[in-house]
């Protein structure tokens, strides 16, 4: 979401980009009459497999991983140099929550990680703002305010926003696992265990 005051990374808008054009188009696959769930989780799930083990190889091959980040310099953060690359945590975020949600509430976290977590971050990058959690406050309620929008069409107000604020919270917290696997996890997570109370 950012770096607070004078400390803020560089805006990626390539790299944000990226991330919204994979959520959709993984959504707009999960919406299609074909494929199937069963062929969609086994093709992200092979995506997933090959993209880690690309990772594997760069990171033990110094010249391929600088061959890497020279090819892909605006897709890239510097802390992809030392770790699977972003993009392998995200196609994991979505395939962990396809296989797991029914599809309205996967798409639902899918479009939070798509969506909120992009804006978040350019926000917290172009405005400074005291730091909260690992990111900054700034970043955390654009990521609130947007997930709560996105959340909107799937589920009632009080119910998209308690998902909404649970998962900003999960997101601001001290890195503990990547946040393109946590989000759509924990959004989809909190949004079905209360749909059914129908608040």
């Amino acid at each position: 979401m950012g770096e607070p005051n004078g400390e803020a990374l560089p805006v990626r808008p390539w790299r944000h980009g990226l991330h919204v054009l994979t959520g959709l188009i993984i959504v707009g696959l999960h919406a299609a009459p074909w494929p199937e769930r069963e062929v969609l989780v086994v093709g992200l799930g092979a995506l997933v497999a090959s993209l880690l083990l690309f990772d594997l190889a760069r990171l033990l091959h110094e010249p391929l991983n600088r061959a890497f980040f020279r090819a892909f310099p605006r897709l890239l953060a510097p802390r992809d140099a030392g770790r699977p690359a972003g993009s392998t945590w995200f196609v994991l975020g979505c395939v962990v929550a396809v296989a797991t949600f029914p599809p309205s509430v996967a798409t639902a976290g899918i479009l939070v990680l798509a969506l909120a977590d992009p804006a978040a971050a350019l926000v917290g990058t172009r405005w400074a703002s005291p730091r909260l959690g690992k990111g900054s406050v700034s970043g955390s309620l654009t990521f609130g305010a947007v997930s709560f929008l996105v959340l909107l069409p799937f589920a009632p107000p009080v119910v998209a926003g308690v998902t909404a604020v649970a998962t900003t919270m999960v997101e601001a917290l001290p890195r503990v696992a990547d946040d393109n696997v946590l989000i759509p996890v924990v959004a989809g997570a909190v949004l079905w265990s209360l749909l059914p109370l129908g608040v």
